[in-house]
């Protein structure tokens, strides 16, 4: 299992950017094939669309079917007990940096406009909502690192689509409060955005409630049914964005991932997997990759890792 504790430590367990500067791999946009777990593409491959959820869409049967690197093959896998399926998608990625900060932004513009908080003016709307999130926060004991909900902050322009321009845990506090506001005060006309921000809000609460590294049946069976709630919801709303020609509710290969994530067989909890503190340590990494030769480099930092596991080890056994 050196392999696995490798994962472990030093962090890479899933975020793409990380996993190929350490394996060495290549990436080719140009290409159709949009994600490195599966066939799926950008479109106009039927079955194969990132955005199809249909249960007999193709790439679906094509996990792990293929190797996402170029021969030969990096020397990260020459470690004893080395599996590709080790590589998952990483959730602070995909979702707190990624659709959340789609879906959180477009429902707070969408709630905004729609004159769900009071005021008259989208300004005095924007403060009103500040002071609720600001007072859900406190209550709550999370954090929200900016001043104030703003415009800028949302992304709100006529030509682009709305997006937090937020950190992580911003993210995981403003969905926790909307999920909360539409709950206690569900609003007009907006079933489907409600059903989203709660559905998508009880998965993360599933998986962050539940401490191991590994969900129950019954967890896993809950995040599944949820998670394919949110899923064909999320998109049932960017359908209907497109059709009234408005800018919301973006689908990219983030969203793609997130439903590997939502969908899994497996019962990993994605939210230990996630790397909330291991950028410090791909910096070191990427320090080392860079003193290096590049056909080296890998096998150097893999070297120098090598040399603290003894004093690692020690550490998670007492």
């Amino acid at each position: 299992m050196v392999a696995e504790h490798f994962w472990y430590c030093m962090g890479v367990r899933g975020d793409w950017k990380a996993f190929c500067q350490m394996l060495c791999l290549t990436r080719e946009p140009a290409k159709n094939e949009v994600c490195w777990i599966c066939h799926a593409t950008k479109g106009n491959d039927g079955n194969l669309d990132l955005a199809y959820t249909n249960t007999e869409c193709r790439w679906k049967g094509t996990e792990y079917q293929s190797l996402p690197w170029d021969h030969p093959d990096p020397v990260l896998t020459e470690l004893a007990g080395f599996d590709i399926r080790m590589a998952h998608p990483d959730l602070l990625h995909c979702w707190h940096l990624g659709v959340g900060r789609d879906l959180l932004g477009a429902a707070l513009k969408v709630l905004i406009k729609s004159q769900y908080f009071p005021g008259r003016t989208h300004k005095q709307r924007l403060a009103a909502a500040t002071s609720s999130l600001k007072r859900f926060v406190k209550n709550h004991k999370l954090s929200f690192s900016k001043k104030k909900l703003s415009k800028p902050m949302m992304n709100w322009t006529s030509h682009e689509f709305p997006e937090l321009r937020t950190k992580g845990a911003d993210t995981f506090a403003i969905g926790m409060w909307l999920a909360h506001l539409v709950e206690t005060n569900p609003p007009a006309g907006l079933n489907d955005l409600s059903t989203a921000l709660w559905t998508s809000n009880n998965v993360l609460t599933i998986l962050a409630r539940n401490k191991t590294f590994f969900l129950s049946d019954q967890e896993r069976h809950q995040v599944n049914v949820l998670g394919r709630l949110f899923i064909d919801t999320y998109i049932r709303l960017a359908h209907q964005a497109i059709l009234s020609g408005e800018r919301l509710y973006r689908t990219r290969p983030k969203f793609h991932l997130v439903q590997h994530v939502f969908l899994s067989e497996r019962s990993l909890n994605y939210q230990r997997y996630a790397t909330w503190v291991d950028e410090d340590a791909n910096k070191k990494l990427m320090k080392i990759n860079r003193s290096t030769h590049r056909r080296t480099a890998a096998k150097r930092v893999l070297e120098r890792w090598l040399v603290g596991v003894p004093t690692r080890l020690a550490k998670l056994r007492s």
